[in-house]
């Protein structure tokens, strides 16, 4: 630009860093836009020496906020409780209604994909080619980007069964690809697990099964039990 000439622009064509000063710790306290509606963008937030990071894409206005988000179903005895909060501080999960999460209810196959695709923060565009998935569902896209990260896989038949539950093994299974995808490191197998439900599971599901429990985000429902063929809670999926 000319020297004392100046642009409006709509978006950054490579992201800002923004460091804002966090007077409050803990893991709900997140960056957030504040949208032309009034609606609130979680827009990221890595804690460090009382200050909270992100890359922006965008210009506006950004603050610094403690989210909390309470559910009549989910009181804070319940062992998912600070998990599901901090997941919808970062507004990656919501609950089936305003004030209720169903956390014993199974979580079905667009339902976690659709949570480790926020969770990735996959936003490409991407084309959804299953014959039981409408292109204008919600989780259309989500099932996509998941498809083409390599996160999921079809139900065989050229369909999703995007409604159906899913499977602990299942769940285990893209949790692992999510992490790999990610950090781009192959997950460490943990062949000591205790399981001994696990032995009659597939050797795609024995071992994500054990890589998951490596990682810590793979815990069985007793220490000798995972539930492979078991349908996984909206609770365990957070």
């Amino acid at each position: 630009r000319p020297s004392g000439a100046s642009a409006n622009l709509s978006e950054f064509e490579e992201p800002l860093s923004l460091l804002l000063p966090a007077v409050i710790d803990g893991s709900l306290v997140g960056i957030y836009r504040l949208e032309a509606d009034g609606k609130l963008k979680y827009v990221g937030g890595v804690n460090g020496d009382g200050k909270l990071a992100a890359d922006v894409r965008e210009p506006g206005r950004y603050a610094v906020l403690a989210y909390e988000k309470q559910f009549a179903d989910l009181p804070d005895s319940h062992w998912a409780s600070g998990q599901v909060k901090q997941l919808a501080a970062r507004q990656l999960i919501t609950g089936v209604s305003l004030d209720s999460f169903e956390p014993a209810r199974s979580i079905t196959r667009s339902e976690f994909t659709t949570l480790l695709v926020r969770l990735l923060d996959l936003q490409e565009a991407a084309t959804v080619d299953f014959a039981d998935v409408n292109p204008n569902a919600w989780y259309a896209h989500d099932v996509a980007l998941a498809v083409r990260a390599g996160i999921v896989q079809g139900a065989g038949g050229a369909k999703f069964a995007p409604n159906a539950s899913i499977t602990r093994q299942e769940m285990a299974a893209m949790i692992v690809r999510a992490y790999e995808y990610k950090t781009g490191v192959i997950a460490a197998d943990n062949e000591s697990t205790e399981f001994a439900d696990i032995d009659a599971a597939p050797g795609w599901a024995q071992a994500a099964i054990r890589k998951a429990n490596a990682l810590g985000v793979g815990e069985g429902r007793s220490k000798t039990k995972f539930g492979p063929l078991e349908n996984g809670t909206r609770a365990e999926g957070a």
